[in-house]
């Protein structure tokens, strides 16, 4: 099983945000076939799933991410996907850059 740590934590007064007790989440693993995660909520939260590169955009999950406090991130990931970046690579990138920062 894959570990996937948090690069992005949105924290907010949305439907189903319950004040920031389920954040909308980001994460990454770049070791994995579909090195994407994304949430809304910690453990017991609002469900979410994990997704390859492609599927993150073409999907449109990313845009969940297109906010003020993620925008950077979101659009280095749509960036990325159009450049044709290998997506454990940029998983990888993102980890080095925002592991900490989440």
């Amino acid at each position: 099983m894959n570990k996937y740590t948090d690069i992005v934590v949105i924290r907010g007064n949305w439907q189903g945000g319950h004040h920031g007790t389920h954040p909308k989440v980001l994460s990454v693993s770049p070791e994995s076939d579909e090195p994407f995660g994304v949430s809304e909520g910690w453990g017991h939260g609002l469900g979410g799933n994990n997704f390859s590169l492609k599927e993150l955009v073409e999907k449109e999950f990313i845009e969940i991410f297109n906010t003020k406090e993620s925008e950077v991130v979101c659009l280095k990931i749509k960036d990325a996907y159009k450049k044709g970046v290998n997506q454990n690579i940029l998983a990888k990138q993102l980890l080095g850059e925002l592991g900490k920062n989440a």
